[in-house]
C-alpha cells in the first residue's frame, strides 16, 4: 500500500440499525486496521443518491446495498475511481460485487431443522424483497432435496421484514391452524414478532414450535429464549470489499464475477437444540458481540439523551462530546446555492471545532465549492486530521430537492469504543431528520408569506384583468366574483359584486363536470396539488361556457386552507375549434362519414370489449369509379361518392358503422351473427348503391364489389380483419360477380404466391441470379447507338419468366431494392468495362436506374462513386436515372445526392417526366443533363393532337434549360418521324429493339459499324 492513507468512499442508505449500523462499524474498524481515511455518506434511501459529494478525496467507492444511482457510479468511473458493490448490480458498468451468500445460509438453517427431526419447517418473510425471494426459493428447494413434503399454507407471507410484519406472520399461522413445528423467519424483527404473537395462544419457543431467524439482530441475541439465527458476517462482508477496492486501487484487472461470503448458522435457544450444539463459543472481538456487551453496559436512557441533543440542530454538537465522547475534531454546514454565478455550488453556513468550541460556532463563511470538493480543505484554518472519518449527511427540504449537506470530521486514531461510533450514527440519523423537519418548517413559513403576497397581488390586479377572478372564502362558504367574471357569465349590468356572494362557485359548474372539479379542489385543498383545470361555468342565459381554470389555497400558520383564489379564462371559442379539428380528425371531409382512422378504434374497441360477440367486416369498392373521374372529371366522381354515402345511411341499421375508407372504398362494421344475415344486408347494400345518379345534366348508375370477413372467425385484429374482407372483394371484382363474395381460405393463394415470390426474389438475388439486359438509345437523326439503359430480368426456375412490373414493387416493399439496385449496377458497370476494352472506338453511355430507396440513403452517392472507380469504368460515361417521386421525398437530400454525383463526373436523368409531380421549379433545382419523356405521351401520339402539342412544349422547354430529351417507348415509324422533328435528343423503344441480353446487344450493336441496318432487322423483332 501506498504511504499516502487511501481514502475510501462508503454510500449507505442509513447510518444506524442492526444491519446497517453493524456494516458502518466494521468499516470503521477496517480502516483502522489498514490505515485508510474513510468518507460516509448518508444516502437517505435507496436508488436515488446521485449528489458527487467529496469525490475529489476518494480513491475507491463501496456502494452498501443498492443506495447509489447509475448515474454517480458512472461520474466515480469517469474519474478513475474503482467501484464495488455490496449487493446492486450496476451492469454494464464496471462494477465488482462482494456480496453475502443468501441461499447457503437457508440450507444451513434448514438442515439444522431437519437434524433436529423437523419435517413440516414453515417460512415466514416479506417476498416483495429480492433477497427475501432468494432465501425463500432455496426453502423450496430444501424439500426436494432432502425428500420431504412442501404445503404452501406452511409460508407466511407478510408484508414488510419488521416486528409488525411478525405479528402477521402468527395471526397468519393461528387462522390457518397451520401444522408446521418449525419456522424460519426472513428477518429476526419478524422472528422475534412471530415468537411475541404465539405467545399469546400459549405456543411456547421452543417447545411447541422451533424458530430461526436470519440475520442475528443484538435484539435477537438478547431476548430469552435467545434467537437462533443466521449470522450474515458483516465484518467479513465489509473486509473482503475493502480489500477488493485496495486491489483495484493498485492496478488489480476487474473481476466481473461477484465475490460471495458464506454466511453463519449461530445456534442458540429459540430451535430447541441441545445444549452441546449450541454456539457458546462465539468470537467476543467480532463487532456484534462488542456491541451486544457494550449496550448490556450502557445507561438505558442513551437513545432519549441522543434524540433530546438532536432536537437542538447543528447548534447540538456543541455538547455531543458530554455524551460520546471528544472524539469530533470539527464540524460545518453548507447550504446549496439556487441561483446566481454559484448555483450548483454549496456555501458554508455554519462551523465548528473542537479546538475553538466558542468562537467558531456557528460563524458564517463566504466560501464555497463545488459538492466534490466539499468540505472544503482549509476551511476557517480547520485542516482535516492525518488519519480521518469524515461523515457527510444530505438534508432535503420539500420534494426531496437538495437544501444541504452537514459534514463531520473524527480523528480515526482516537480510542472510541463500537457502542459510541454506534450511538454517534444513531445520534447523526436522528440529527438530519430534525434538521429536515425545520427546513420544512422554515419552506412552509416561506410559502405563507408567499400565498399573502400573492393575495395582495390579486387583489391590485382582480378588477383590470382580462380573465375573471374569484376569492373563495372556505369558511363562510362565500365566494366573491370580480367584475370581469360576472360579465363573462353574461351579468352585464352587475352593479355592487358583493350582491352575487351567495352565488356558490358550484352552483355554477355544469353537472357533469362537478364530481371531477371538486375531486381536483379537494386534491388541492388536502394534498397541495396544483390546481388548474378545464370545466364548463353556467352564464346568467343559462348557457355553458367553456373556461380554463387555475387557483391557489391561502393558509393560516398551521398549514390550513382559508381561501381558495382563482382565475378563469374564457376558452369557448378555442373548444368549439378544437371540436371542429376532432371532427375533421375522424372524419372525411367529402362525404362526412367517419374515416378510417375512426373505423379502426372502433373496430378495435370492440374486440378488446366484446371478445365474443362476433361482427361482420365488409369492404366495398365502386366498380369503373376511375372511369367516370377520368371521363367526366373530379366534380362528378366527387358527387358520386357524395350520393352513394346519401343512400346507404338511409339503409343501415342503428347499430351498423360504416366509414369511407378511402378513394372508393367503404367499410362498414354490422351486428350480425350469420353468414346469412351478413349476405342478405351486404345484397341490400350492393342493390342502393345502384340508385340512379344525376348531376348536371350526367346521369350515371353505379356498381359495387363487396367482400365479407367475420370477426372472430376471419381475424383477431382489425388489420386482419380489413385484410380479409379486401382480399374477399377482390375476388368479387376478378369474377365480376354481383353478389357479396364471404372471406374464404383458399383466396390467400394470391397473396401467398406475392410472398412466394418475394422469397424467391431473396434467393435469387443471394444467388446472384438476376440478369441485366440493355435497350438501345438511338440518336433519331443519323440511327447511331449513344448509349443504353441497363434494365434488371429475372428467369425463376419455378416461376418462369417474371415482369419487372411484378418484383419491382416486391423488392421496394421488402426492402430489397437496395440491394438489387447496387447487383444491377455493379454487372452493368462490369459488362460496360469489358466493352469499352474490346470495343476502345465506340463511346457507350450507360444508364442506370436509382430507386427512392437509393437515393434517400446517406451514403448513396459516395458508394455508387467508389463503385463506378472499382470497375475501370469511364465514369463520364455514366448515367443515373431518377423518377420524379425520388426527387421530391426529401428535394434537399436528393439535390445534395445528385450533386455529388455530377461533381465526379456522372451525368443525372430524370425518368418518367410528366406522369409524377413535375414542375418548373423541380427541373430549375436539380442538376440534370438529360430528361426522359414518359412513354404514355408517344404512344398513339399519331391520333391524339394533345400528346403532340405536350411533347412539343417538353422538349421546347428541357432545351430552353439547357437539358437534352429521350422519348421512351418509340415503337413506330409514325412516332419516330414526330419524335425527330420535335427535336427529340435520343430515342428509345421497340423500334429498334427491346432490352436484350449482353452477348444479343453486342452482336447487334457493337459488333457491327452499321447500326441502321441493324435496326432495321431490329424493329422487325
Amino acid at each position: 500500500m501506498s504511504s499516502k492513507p487511501y481514502t475510501i468512499g462508503v454510500v449507505t442508505p442509513y447510518l444506524s440499525g442492526f444491519f446497517l449500523g453493524e456494516l458502518a462499524n466494521a468499516l470503521r474498524d477496517c480502516a483502522k486496521e489498514q490505515n485508510l481515511n474513510l468518507i460516509t455518506i448518508r444516502a437517505n434511501g435507496f436508488g436515488s443518491y446521485d449528489m458527487p459529494l467529496a469525490l475529489d478525496y476518494m480513491d475507491g467507492l463501496l456502494i452498501i446495498l443498492n443506495s447509489a444511482s447509475t448515474r454517480l457510479v458512472e461520474q466515480a468511473i469517469q474519474r478513475g475511481i474503482p467501484v464495488v458493490s455490496t449487493a446492486a448490480d450496476y451492469f454494464p458498468l464496471p462494477v465488482e460485487q462482494v456480496c453475502s451468500d443468501q441461499t447457503q445460509g437457508m440450507r444451513d438453517a434448514f438442515e439444522h431443522l431437519v437434524k433436529l427431526n423437523h419435517t413440516r419447517i414453515g417460512f415466514a418473510g416479506d417476498l416483495s424483497i429480492v433477497d427475501i425471494r432468494s432465501r425463500f426459493q432455496e426453502y423450496k428447494e430444501r424439500f426436494a432435496q432432502w425428500g420431504l413434503p412442501y404445503n404452501p399454507d406452511w409460508t407466511l407471507s407478510v408484508h414488510e421484514p419488521t416486528l409488525p410484519g411478525g405479528r402477521e406472520a402468527g395471526r397468519i399461522f393461528i387462522e390457518r391452524d397451520c401444522d408446521c413445528t418449525a419456522i424460519i423467519c426472513a428477518t429476526d424483527l419478524i422472528a422475534v414478532g412471530l415468537i411475541e404473537q404465539l405467545k399469546k395462544i400459549n405456543k411456547r419457543c421452543p417447545e411447541d414450535i422451533a424458530v430461526v431467524g436470519i440475520d442475528n439482530t443484538i435484539l435477537g441475541a438478547t431476548r430469552t429464549p435467545a434467537l437462533s439465527s443466521v449470522d450474515q458476517n458483516l465484518q467479513r462482508l465489509a473486509s473482503e470489499a475493502i480489500d477488493r477496492l485496495i486491489a483495484r486501487i493498485e492496478g488489480d484487472k476487474y473481476h466481473p464475477k461477484p465475490l460471495i461470503v458464506n454466511q453463519q448458522l449461530i445456534v442458540r435457544g429459540s430451535c430447541g437444540a441441545p445444549l452441546h450444539w449450541r454456539s457458546d463459543s462465539e468470537d467476543p472481538q467480532t463487532i456484534r458481540n462488542k456491541l451486544i456487551d457494550d449496550f448490556a453496559k450502557a445507561p438505558t436512557d442513551n437513545n432519549e439523551s441522543a434524540m433530546a441533543l438532536a432536537k437542538g440542530g447543528f447548534d447540538s454538537i456543541l455538547n455531543l462530546s458530554s455524551l460520546y465522547g471528544p472524539f469530533l475534531n470539527w464540524a460545518c454546514f453548507a447550504n446549496w446555492q439556487s441561483e446566481g454565478p454559484q448555483k450548483k455550488h454549496l456555501k458554508v453556513t455554519q462551523l465548528f471545532s473542537e479546538q475553538n468550541r466558542e468562537s467558531n460556532l456557528s460563524k458564517q463563511s463566504d466560501q464555497t465549492c463545488l459538492p466534490q470538493s466539499y468540505p472544503p480543505r482549509h476551511l476557517l484554518d480547520h485542516d482535516f486530521p492525518d488519519h480521518f472519518a469524515l461523515t457527510l449527511v444530505p438534508i432535503s427540504a420539500e420534494d426531496d430537492d437538495p437544501w444541504g449537506v452537514l459534514a463531520l470530521i473524527d480523528d480515526l486514531t482516537s480510542d472510541t469504543s463500537n457502542s459510541s461510533y454506534s450511538m454517534f450514527d444513531n445520534y447523526l440519523d436522528m440529527l438530519s431528520l430534525f434538521i429536515e423537519r425545520d427546513a420544512l418548517i422554515a419552506s412552509v413559513r416561506n410559502r405563507e408569506r408567499k400565498a399573502k403576497d400573492l393575495a395582495e397581488q390579486l387583489e391590485v390586479v382582480a378588477n383590470t384583468s382580462n380573465d375573471g377572478i374569484w376569492d373563495w372564502n372556505l369558511k363562510t362558504n362565500d365566494v366573491e366574483w370580480n367584475t370581469r367574471l360576472l360579465e363573462m357569465l353574461g351579468f352585464e349590468h352587475s352593479g355592487d359584486i358583493r350582491a352575487y356572494r351567495n352565488m356558490k362557485f358550484f352552483e355554477r359548474v355544469h353537472p357533469d363536470d362537478q364530481d371531477r372539479v371538486r375531486q381536483q379542489v379537494l386534491d388541492h385543498l388536502e394534498n397541495d396539488k396544483v390546481f388548474k383545470t378545464s370545466f364548463r361555468l353556467r352564464g346568467a342565459d343559462d348557457d355553458y361556457l367553456w373556461v380554463d381554470a387555475s387557483g391557489e389555497s391561502i393558509r393560516n400558520p398551521l398549514g390550513q386552507p382559508e381561501r381558495f383564489v382563482g382565475s378563469v379564462t374564457d376558452i369557448t371559442e378555442q373548444r368549439r375549434s378544437q371540436e371542429r379539428i376532432q371532427h375533421m380528425a375522424y372524419h372525411d371531409a367529402l362525404t362526412g362519414l367517419p374515416n378510417r382512422i375512426m373505423l379502426n378504434e372502433r373496430l378495435k374497441t370492440h374486440i378488446r370489449d366484446h371478445a365474443l360477440q362476433p361482427k361482420a367486416v365488409m369492404l366495398m369498392d365502386l366498380n369503373r369509379f376511375k372511369y367516370v373521374n377520368d371521363t367526366y372529371g373530379h366534380d362528378v366522381g366527387d358527387a358520386l361518392l357524395r350520393h352513394v354515402a346519401k343512400q346507404l345511411k338511409g339503409i343501415l341499421r342503428g347499430n351498423d358503422f360504416f366509414a369511407r375508407f378511402g378513394g372508393d372504398e367503404f367499410v362498414f362494421l354490422c351486428d350480425v351473427t350469420t353468414e346469412q344475415a351478413a349476405i342478405e344486408l351486404a345484397k341490400r347494400i350492393l342493390v342502393e348503391v345502384e340508385s340512379r345518379f344525376k348531376y348536371n345534366g350526367i346521369e350515371l348508375s353505379s356498381h359495387g364489389s363487396l367482400g365479407i370477413s367475420f370477426y372472430p372467425k376471419d381475424g383477431q385484429t382489425a388489420d386482419d380483419l380489413i385484410k380479409k374482407a379486401d382480399i374477399a372483394m377482390y375476388r368479387a371484382k376478378q369474377i365480376k360477380s354481383t353478389k357479396a363474395m364471404l372471406y374464404a381460405l383458399d383466396m390467400d393463394a394470391d397473396v401467398e404466391l406475392q410472398a412466394t415470390m418475394e422469397q424467391k426474389l431473396k434467393v435469387a438475388m443471394e444467388n446472384d441470379e438476376l440478369a441485366v439486359h440493355y435497350q438501345p438509345q438511338i440518336d433519331p437523326n443519323n440511327g447511331e447507338l449513344v448509349g443504353m439503359e441497363a434494365l434488371a430480368r429475372w428467369q425463376s426456375d419455378c416461376l418462369g419468366h417474371v415482369s419487372p412490373a411484378q418484383f419491382i414493387p416486391i423488392a421496394e416493399e421488402a426492402g430489397l431494392i437496395t440491394k438489387l439496385g447496387g447487383q444491377v449496377a455493379r454487372k452493368a458497370m462490369v459488362q460496360l468495362a469489358k466493352w469499352q476494352q474490346q470495343f476502345p472506338e465506340r463511346t457507350i453511355k450507360l444508364s442506370i436506374n436509382v430507386s427512392p430507396g437509393e437515393l434517400m440513403r446517406s451514403r448513396f452517392a459516395t458508394e455508387f462513386i467508389e463503385c463506378v472507380k472499382s470497375t475501370d469504368v469511364d465514369i463520364s460515361q455514366i448515367t443515373v436515372e431518377i423518377t420524379e417521386s425520388a426527387a421530391i421525398g426529401d428535394l434537399d437530400h436528393s439535390r445534395a445526392m445528385l450533386q455529388q454525383l455530377v461533381d465526379a463526373g456522372i451525368s443525372v436523368s430524370l425518368d418518367d417526366f410528366g406522369t409524377g409531380y413535375s414542375s418548373l421549379s423541380l427541373l430549375k433545382q436539380l442538376p440534370l443533363e438529360w430528361v426522359k419523356i414518359d412513354r404514355s405521351f408517344i404512344s398513339n401520339i399519331d391520333s391524339e393532337a394533345a400528346n403532340k402539342d405536350i411533347v412539343r412544349s417538353i422538349v421546347m422547354m428541357c432545351h430552353s434549360f439547357g437539358y437534352k430529351t429521350v422519348a421512351e417507348g418509340v415503337e413506330t415509324s409514325a412516332e419516330l418521324k414526330f419524335i425527330s422533328n420535335a427535336g427529340c435528343d435520343l430515342v428509345q423503344g421497340f423500334y429498334y429493339s427491346k432490352p436484350l441480353p449482353a452477348d444479343e446487344f453486342e452482336k447487334r450493336y457493337l459488333q457491327y459499324a452499321d447500326i441502321c441496318s441493324a435496326s432495321d432487322t431490329s424493329a422487325k423483332h
